[in-house]
């Protein structure tokens, strides 16, 4: 078990003044102490907690060699780090830019994936990847899906049997439709796509997963016209179509 925090750091001055600082790092348990990720020093004295920048959403994949992929929002960009299986940060942190970005979410059947999506318009939204190893690339990948040019978000990404797919929203982020479409190890689409949920439906959060005999489990949080938020569940059979 471990931990990934924010702090603001204090530094005293000969004039009775302190510089200030965001701290951000890693707790690798109780006996082991911090590790540094980054420090940002802040331009003037902090009296809000809007003068105040932390970590959002931090989110971490453990890699097979018991190295770990760290990310997290920070001031509308995606940031990243390598870490070692002592917490140690390996090469140098990666800002993605290009859109503020969803919760970032991970897919490892052997080739480590981290998935998210950044808003690039007025509610329209774009999904992106990367392929993780020690190095993380320079920037990310858009996911292109030919034939599909409504705004897509939230992507998750499951196998059922020897077939990957790629579930995300269609429409507006919060209020779109849960969408499925099969595709191959470089996410390209393989197959004709399958809407989820119901027309009226609107999907703010969802999750797909994988289960035995070529099914998917897709899990959402939706709104009908007949009810308020709701969580459901749904099990899919699923085949690739042309």
């Amino acid at each position: 078990v471990w931990a990934v925090g924010s702090e603001l750091v204090g530094s005293p001055q000969p004039d009775g003044s302190h510089k200030w600082s965001m701290r951000f790092f890693a707790a690798p348990d109780a006996g082991r102490g911090f590790v540094t990720l980054m420090s940002v020093p802040l331009p003037k004295s902090p009296r809000d907690p809007k003068d105040l920048y932390t970590l959002e959403a931090p989110v971490a994949h453990e890699l097979s060699d018991h190295s770990h992929v760290l990310s997290a929002r920070y001031r509308g960009s995606l940031l990243a780090w390598s870490l070692s299986s002592a917490f140690k940060p390996r090469g140098s942190m990666r800002t993605y830019r290009g859109g503020y970005p969803s919760l970032p979410r991970f897919f490892d059947d052997g080739s480590p994936h981290l998935l998210v999506s950044q808003k690039v318009a007025d509610d329209r939204w774009e999904l992106r990847t990367a392929l993780l190893s020690a190095t993380l690339p320079r920037t990310l990948d858009k996911i292109t899906l030919e034939g599909t040019d409504a705004s897509l978000a939230e992507p998750s990404l499951a196998r059922a049997g020897g077939q990957r797919w790629l579930g995300f929203h269609a429409g507006t982020r919060r209020g779109g439709q849960l969408t499925i479409v099969p595709v191959d190890d470089k996410l390209n689409r393989a197959g004709r796509s399958y809407q989820v949920s119901g027309a009226d439906d609107e999907i703010y959060e969802s999750l797909v997963f994988g289960l035995s005999e070529g099914r998917l489990l897709a899990v959402m949080l939706r709104s009908t016209k007949d009810s308020g938020a709701e969580l459901v569940s749904q099990v899919l059979s699923c085949s690739v179509r042309s």
